[in-house]
C-alpha cells in the first residue's frame, strides 16, 4: 500500500495527484475529473499558515476594535481592562444586540473558558490580592446578582455608590473602601486598585467553606500478572517516584498533603503507612476480598505525605517484591479498588489516580459486554456509546459528590469499555489517557511523564464555577468535565480542575429582553483550593461592543473558537446523537453561517462565486478535520476505530483548549529534511524557530523527503521511500546496505534515536518543543511505506481524500453547492 502512495507522486501528467490510492472510497478518476471543472487551485485554497504566527502584543480593551489574535498564534497579552483570551474567548467579540440578529446571523454566541490557563513566564502573571477591603466581608459584590467588584464597575456620587457591569443596581461603597474621584470619574487610589485595573485577578475569599479542603493524591496500581509481566507495574512505581520526588521538592505545596497507595488484582489491598520506619520495610498489608461491596479497611492507608514520606518510598520499592512476578492472577478488580480509593478520602476530597493494565473483570464496575466495532452507523450504535450499567455513573456522582476527582491511565491489551468507565473521569473533572497494549519499552516513558504532569500542573481542588451575563444574554447550556448541574445562581460543582481544562458556555439572547446598551459583559468567577492549600476565587471579566451591523459581528468572530465550540458541543451529545448526526449538524451549521454572510453581507451575490469572509476563510477545512477526526470515524472497512479508542478520543476532545483543538482538527506537518541552523533554536521571545509548515497533503511531499505531523495527541515521522542516506544515518543509525529493507521493511527497522550529530538535535529539539504543552506526552511513530497499510495517515492528510471523506477541494465544492441548493429554495 506505500508503494502505492508513493507511485501517486510519480505518475500522471506532471500533476501529482490528491489522496492515497488504497485508501479511497471513491472513484479516483471521476474526482480529479471534478477537480478540473471546478477550476480550484490547491494551493490557493485558504488554510491556516505560519505568516499569520507573528507575534503581536494585543491590550485586552481591544476586543472590539482589533482582529483578537489567533489562539494558536504566538501573541503577548497586556491586560488593561479585559480578561485576557489565554483564560476566556467569545465566538463573537462584537455581539448582536438583538435577538433577530443573531439569528439571522446563523453564528453560535458562546464562549470557552480556560479558568487555570497557564500565563506565559513572559507576561505578568495573574494578580493575587491577599486581603480584599472592598466590604466588611472582603472583597465588593452585588447585592442583586452576585457580579464581584471589577474594573468595568462605574462609581458615581462623588464615590459613594458603585454600579454593577452586569444588572445595572446601585451599591454603597464600604466606608474602609471610599475614596474621593477625580473630574475624570476615575478614583484618585484606582492606581492601588488590582481588582479595578485588571480583567482578571484572584482574592482570598471571606466565606468559610462548610468541611476541609486537603489536597490529597491516591495511587490506585494494578498487580495483576499482566501488568506485572508488561512491565506497567515498574512503569507505576517510577512514575509514582517520580510525583513524590516532585512533591518533595515543590515550592507552596499544603504541609497537610496526603498520599495514599492502594494496589488491586483480584482483590484490594491496603497499606498501614503510619509504622515505624524499619530498614527492611514489608508494610502491614489489609485485604479487601469483597469486591462487590467495596469498603477502607484501615483508617490509615493515606497518610501525611511530609510526615510518612519514608514510609512511601519503602512501600513502592517493595511491591515487587510483595507482588512477584511468580503469581498467576489475571483476574481485575479495578473498579472495586477505585472506589475503595475514592471513599478513602471522602472526608477531604482529593484525587485518585489509577493506573489500569487488565480490563475489570471481577467485583463492582467488571466489563459486562463485548466490543463492537461494528456499531458505528448501525441502529445500537447510541447503545454501545453509552455506559452498560449505572455502575460507573453511580460512582461518579458519589465522587462528585465527596469532591473527589478521577484520573485514569488505561493500559490495557483487550477491550475495556471506556464507554462506561470513562464516565468517572468526565462526571469528576478528571483526565482519561488511554494508552493500549501497553509495554514498557515503548511506552513507559509516557506514562511517567504523563503522571508527572496530572500532579505538577496547576490545580484546583473543589472548585465552584459561576457565570454572570449581561441583560439580554443567558447561558443556555454548559459542556465539559463536571456532573453536578448548574445551581439557580450559575454555580457548578467541580471536584478537581486544572490548567488544561476548559469549559463551554452556550449563550443565548433573550428574545423578549432587547440589549439597550452598546456594550455587553460577562463575569467568570471559579472558586478553588490551589495545591498550597489556599482558597481562591478566580474573577474574569470581558466587557466587548454589542452592534446592529450584521457585517460588523462576522468581522469580530474569532474562528479557531468557533469551531472548537462545534467540536466540543458534538463530542459531548454523544451518545445520544449517533456519529452521523453529529457530523451532519456540525456542517450544517458551518452552511448556514456562510450562507448568512453570502445573504447579508456579500455584495456581489453571483451564484457561481463562493466567497469566503477573511474571518471565516478557514472554516469549511476546520469542519472536514472535525470529521476526519478518529472521534468521528465512520470507516467500517479498513481502519476500524475501536470503541474505546473512540471514547477516548471523544473526552480528550470535550476538555481540550482552544489551541489543543486547532492543532487537532489541523496538525502541523514540518520538513524535516530541510532544516536550516536556526531551526530548533529560541528566538528572542522565548519561542523556538520551526521550519515553515506545509499543507497537510501528499501533493506537497517531496518523494525523498521525512516529515514530522503532530496533532498535540500523536506524534508521527513519515519516511518516504527516496529519503536520502545521510538522512538515515544521522537520525535512525541506518548503514548503507540496510537502507533499502528500513525503508522498505517492518517498522521496527526504523527507531528513532538521540545521535550525536546537529541533525538528530534539531529534530529532538522540535519534538520536545511540540510536546511542551499537552496534557499526553505522545510518542514519536515512524511510517514507511511498507508499514503504512496499517496506519491511518488520511486522518491526518486532512486535505486529501480519505476512507468515505471528500478532499479539501472536493468539500469545498460541497459547501458551495449546497449554499447555492439552500438559497434557490428561498427564492
Amino acid at each position: 500500500m506505500g508503494t502505492e502512495i508513493e507511485d501517486l507522486l510519480e505518475k500522471g501528467d506532471g500533476r501529482r495527484k490528491t489522496g492515497v490510492s488504497a485508501l479511497l472510497a471513491m472513484d479516483m478518476k471521476a474526482r480529479q475529473k471534478q477537480r478540473f471543472k471546478t477550476w480550484i487551485d490547491p494551493t490557493m485554497a485558504p488554510r491556516p499558515c505560519d505568516d499569520e504566527e507573528k507575534k503581536r502584543v494585543w491590550k485586552t480593551n481591544n476586543v472590539s476594535i482589533k482582529s483578537i489574535p489567533r489562539a494558536s498564534s504566538k501573541y503577548h497579552v497586556t491586560d488593561d481592562g479585559n480578561c485576557t483570551p489565554r483564560l476566556l474567548r467569545l465566538t463573537v467579540n462584537k455581539l448582536p444586540a438583538s435577538w433577530e440578529l443573531a439569528r439571522r446571523m446563523c453564528v453560535p454566541t458562546g464562549a470557552i473558558l480556560q479558568p487555570l490557563a497557564r500565563i506565559p513566564h513572559h507576561e505578568a502573571p495573574i494578580v493575587f490580592i491577599k486581603e480584599p477591603k472592598g466590604s466588611a466581608r472582603g472583597m465588593a459584590k452585588c447585592t442583586n446578582c452576585g457580579t464581584y467588584l471589577n474594573c468595568q464597575c462605574i462609581f458615581i456620587d462623588e464615590g459613594r455608590f458603585w454600579e454593577c457591569n452586569i444588572c445595572g443596581a446601585r451599591q454603597k461603597v464600604y466606608h474602609k473602601y471610599f475614596s474621593p474621584l477625580t473630574k475624570n470619574g476615575m478614583r484618585k487610589d484606582h492606581d492601588r486598585r488590582p481588582e479595578l485595573q485588571y480583567g482578571s485577578f484572584e482574592f482570598t475569599p471571606h466565606e468559610i467553606e462548610t468541611g476541609r479542603v486537603i489536597p490529597t493524591f491516591v495511587f490506585v496500581l494494578d498487580v495483576t500478572s499482566g501488568a506485572v509481566s508488561s512491565g506497567l507495574l515498574a512503569a507505576s512505581i517510577s512514575a509514582a517516584r517520580g510525583v513524590l520526588d516532585w512533591l518533595d521538592g515543590a515550592e507552596k505545596v499544603d504541609p497537610r498533603l496526603r498520599v495514599g497507595i492502594v494496589c488491586f488484582d483480584s482483590q484490594v489491598y491496603f497499606f498501614h503507612l503510619n509504622k515505624a520506619p524499619k530498614l527492611d520495610f514489608l508494610p502491614e498489608v489489609h485485604i479487601m476480598p469483597d469486591v462487590e461491596t467495596p469498603f477502607v479497611p484501615h483508617p490509615n492507608s493515606v497518610v501525611s505525605f511530609y510526615e510518612h514520606s519514608q514510609h512511601l518510598y519503602g512501600l513502592l520499592d517493595s511491591l515487587q517484591t510483595i507482588f512477584a512476578p511468580e503469581r498467576t492472577v489475571y483476574q481485575s478488580a479495578a473498579g472495586a479498588a477505585l472506589k475503595a480509593a475514592a471513599l478513602a478520602i471522602q472526608d477531604t476530597g482529593g484525587k485518585v489516580i489509577g493506573v489500569i493494565g487488565t480490563p475489570p473483570s471481577v467485583g463492582l464496575g467488571s466489563v459486562c459486554r463485548p466490543d463492537c466495532v461494528a456499531a458505528t452507523g448501525s441502529p445500537f450504535e447510541t447503545e454501545q456509546f453509552g455506559p452498560a450499567n449505572s455502575e460507573y455513573p453511580r460512582m461518579g456522582l458519589e465522587c462528585a459528590r465527596d469532591h473527589v476527582g478521577v484520573d485514569l491511565f488505561v493500559c490495557t491489551w483487550g477491550f475495556t469499555d471506556l464507554a462506561s468507565m470513562g464516565t468517572l473521569t468526565r462526571l469528576t473533572g478528571g483526565q482519561l489517557s488511554h494508552i493500549p497494549m501497553f509495554q514498557i519499552s515503548a511506552h513507559g516513558t509516557r506514562l511517567i511523564k504523563e503522571m508527572e504532569r496530572v500532579v505538577s500542573r496547576n490545580t484546583g481542588f473543589r472548585a465552584v464555577l459561576r457565570t454572570q451575563c449581561s441583560q439580554g444574554f443567558e447561558v443556555m447550556a454548559r459542556y465539559g468535565n463536571f456532573s453536578v448541574p448548574a445551581t439557580f445562581e450559575g454555580d457548578i460543582q467541580i471536584p478537581v480542575t486544572d490548567e488544561d481544562k476548559a469549559y463551554v458556555l452556550e449563550l443565548q439572547l433573550v428574545s423578549d429582553a432587547p440589549v439597550d446598551t452598546t456594550t455587553a459583559d460577562m463575569q467568570c468567577v471559579l472558586t478553588y483550593t490551589g495545591i498550597d492549600g489556599v482558597r481562591r476565587c478566580r474573577v474574569m471579566t470581558l466587557c466587548v461592543q454589542t452592534s446592529t451591523s450584521t457585517t460588523a459581528v462576522f468581522r469580530s468572530v474569532d474562528l479557531e473558537t468557533i469551531v472548537a465550540f462545534l467540536a466540543k458541543k458534538a463530542a459531548f451529545t454523544i451518545p445520544s446523537m449517533t456519529v452521523a448526526q453529529c457530523l451532519k449538524m456540525v456542517q450544517g451549521e458551518a452552511v448556514q453561517i456562510l450562507g448568512a454572510y453570502k445573504r447579508h453581507c456579500q455584495k456581489n451575490k453571483n451564484m457561481g462565486q463562493l466567497i469566503l469572509p477573511d474571518a471565516l476563510k478557514h472554516l469549511p477545512l476546520y469542519c472536514l478535520g472535525i470529521a476526519k477526526l478518529r472521534a468521528f470515524s465512520m470507516d467500517t472497512i479498513q481502519h476500524i476505530v475501536s470503541t474505546d479508542e473512540r471514547m477516548f478520543q471523544l473526552q480528550q476532545l470535550v476538555c481540550m483548549t482552544v489551541p489543543q483543538a486547532s492543532m487537532r482538527l489541523y496538525p502541523h506537518m514540518y520538513p524535516l529534511h530541510k532544516l536550516e541552523d536556526q531551526h530548533g533554536t529560541l528566538d528572542k521571545h522565548g519561542y523556538m524557530i520551526l521550519p515553515k509548515r506545509q499543507r497537510l497533503s501528499i501533493e506537497a511531499c517531496d518523494l525523498d523527503g521525512a516529515y514530522l505531523i503532530t496533532d498535540g495527541a500523536v506524534m508521527i515521522m513519515w519516511v518516504c521511500k527516496d529519503a536520502a542516506q545521510e538522512f538515515l544515518e544521522q537520525v535512525f543509525g541506518v548503514d548503507p546496505l540496510d537502507k533499502a529493507q528500513a525503508v522498505g521493511g517492518p517498522e521496527k527497522m526504523l527507531v528513532l534515536q538521540r545521535c550525536d550529530n546537529k541533525l538528530s538535535m534539531q529534530i529532538h529539539k522540535i519534538i520536545d518543543w511540540c510536546r511542551r504543552d499537552s496534557a499526553l506526552r505522545p510518542e514519536v511513530r515512524v511510517i514507511t511505506p511498507k508499514n503504512l497499510s496499517w496506519f491511518p495517515l488520511y486522518n491526518y492528510l486532512v486535505e486529501d481524500i480519505g476512507s468515505s471523506m471528500p478532499s479539501y477541494i472536493d468539500f469545498l465544492c460541497h459547501v458551495h453547492a449546497t449554499i447555492q441548493n439552500e438559497a434557490g429554495k428561498e427564492k
